[in-house]
C-alpha cells in the first residue's frame, strides 16, 4: 500500500481513501487520527474542522453515493420516458 494518497483527488476523497485502507489493517477504534491526516495528506484542522468522528467520512461518503446513485435513476426514467414518448409520436 502507498504511504499517502494521490494528492490530485479532493481532500474529503483522500481522507476516505485513507480510512479505508486503514480499515484493511486496523479497526477503527484503533486509527490514529494524525496518522490517517498524515496518509491523505490533509492537516488535522482540515479534518476536525469538517468532521467530528471517522465514522463521519464513511458516512458522508454512503451519503454521496445514495445520492449520486438517485441521481442515475431519474436519469435512466426521464431517458425511458422520453424513448417512450419518441416511440409513441412516430406512430401518430
Amino acid at each position: 500500500m502507498s504511504n499517502q494518497i494521490e494528492a490530485d483527488l479532493p481532500k474529503k476523497e483522500r481522507l476516505f481513501q485513507a480510512l479505508i485502507e486503514q480499515l484493511r489493517i486496523q479497526s477503527m477504534d484503533e486509527i490514529n487520527i494524525s496518522q490517517l491526516c498524515q496518509k491523505a495528506g490533509v492537516s488535522r484542522m482540515y479534518y476536525y474542522r469538517n468532521y467530528v468522528s471517522l465514522e463521519d467520512i464513511v458516512r458522508e461518503k454512503l451519503d454521496q453515493m445514495f445520492h449520486d446513485y438517485l441521481l442515475q435513476i431519474e436519469k435512466y426514467k426521464r431517458k425511458g420516458h422520453e424513448a417512450m414518448n419518441s416511440s409513441l409520436s412516430s406512430r401518430q
